[in-house]
């Protein structure tokens, strides 16, 4: 389980993921014990890359990692990111009063 600004995750990993999602899908609160956060994990461990390039596997069965690749979900997560993160810059302003 993961605690993030955004709230709490099955890892942490997933929580960092829903700050580009901007999906809001972090508890407020901390989940019960029976509650395995299956929604929050169906959308978003399937953008997570750690089961792909083995970091689930022992460090010495793991394939070598020889290139940083981006799928184009990511890709296009990274975008919108910025572009979200562009508009509130413009929409910020700041009043300056002597």
């Amino acid at each position: 389980m993961g605690l993030t600004p955004l709230g709490y995750y099955p890892c942490a990993i997933a929580g960092s993921i829903n700050r580009f999602t901007g999906d809001a899908l972090g508890y407020a609160n901390l989940p019960h014990d029976d509650d395995g956060m299956s929604a929050v994990s169906e959308k978003l461990c399937r953008l997570c890359g750690h089961f792909r390039d083995g970091h689930c596997v022992p460090q010495d069965l793991r394939p070598a990692l020889t290139e940083q690749v981006m799928s184009p979900t990511w890709i296009q997560l990274y975008d919108s990111y910025e572009q979200r993160k562009r508009a509130s810059r413009r929409t910020a302003k700041v009043e300056v009063t002597h």
